[in-house]
């Protein structure tokens, strides 16, 4: 088992040029970029202590940790495209940073119609759908992102129903820890005639599962953190001030001057 991390480009330099061009979008990113990698740091250590623990509760609270880090990076990397691509407002206070957090950076909003909780697309998402018409290279980029959002919930990748047990439920039941001499099947039918069978409430997956998919998932995110990282930040090495190396900006959707990169490379996922 090898897993992987990113390898942050833009250093102490890159961060003083952007702040410097008033380009508080790409400082945001950059810091989300370094909070996700430390994330995944913290997910592969657990990740590699479980599969040498022996107590199998021990190896459980693990995986369930590495878990809920590795579902939170695709919140990370929803971040680090709305800040880094000019999608965000005007940041000049916390206030303000922590309201777009909070109301903005979101596909989603929900809706109250005639008394029905919808879920609709959000203005961020709305402006992602409007960039992709007009900019070739916001829909080359989007169109990877999307071919990363479904690998990242095939399967046997997907951790996404196991993190919302954990949030929701308080966790999910795992083959080694279930005693089923203890358990009790129950076969029954509603007043419409439905059968009822408890024991589809006892479908475990086993901590192999669990390594195989967390592993796939590491090797996925990272792939295309670095991806993400080379389409807003291009060639760090290149310090030109004044020409900006985003493969696109939301922040006019053609804008001459935007030189874009050609540092950035395809995003290929056949492997995962």
């Amino acid at each position: 088992m090898i897993l992987k991390n990113i390898l942050i480009r833009p250093n102490a330099l890159n961060l003083t040029i952007y702040a410097a061009q008033g380009d508080i979008g790409s400082v945001i990113a950059l810091h989300k970029l370094t909070d996700v990698r430390n994330l995944i740091s913290i997910a592969n250590i657990a990740i590699e202590k479980a599969s040498k623990e022996k107590d199998d509760i021990t190896k459980y609270c693990l995986y369930r940790s590495a878990i809920l880090d590795y579902n939170a990076c695709n919140d990370y990397i929803l971040q680090i495209i709305y800040f880094g691509f000019d999608f965000c407002s005007r940041v000049d206070s916390h206030e303000s940073y922590i309201s777009q957090m909070k109301n903005d950076c979101r596909r989603t909003i929900e809706q109250n119609e005639n008394g029905k909780r919808l879920l609709v697309d959000s203005p961020f998402k709305q402006k992602i759908d409007e960039l992709k018409i007009v900019n070739d290279r916001a829909k080359d980029f989007f169109s990877a992102y999307d071919r990363f959002r479904r690998s990242s919930y095939k399967p046997d990748v997907a951790i996404l129903e196991w993190a919302n047990n954990i949030k929701h439920q308080g966790g999910f039941i795992v083959e080694e820890l279930l005693d089923r001499k203890s358990l009790a099947r129950v076969k029954t039918s509603n007043k419409e005639g439905e059968l009822f069978d408890s024991s589809y409430m006892f479908s475990p997956i086993t901590f192999s599962d669990i390594e195989n998919r967390l592993c796939k998932q590491n090797e996925l995110i990272v792939k295309f953190l670095m991806y993400l990282q080379d389409a807003i930040f291009g060639d760090t090495t290149n310090i030109d001030i004044g020409v900006s190396q985003k493969h696109f900006t939301a922040n006019g959707y053609n804008k001459a001057d935007l030189v874009g990169n050609a540092y950035l490379t395809s995003f290929e996922i056949d492997e995962i």
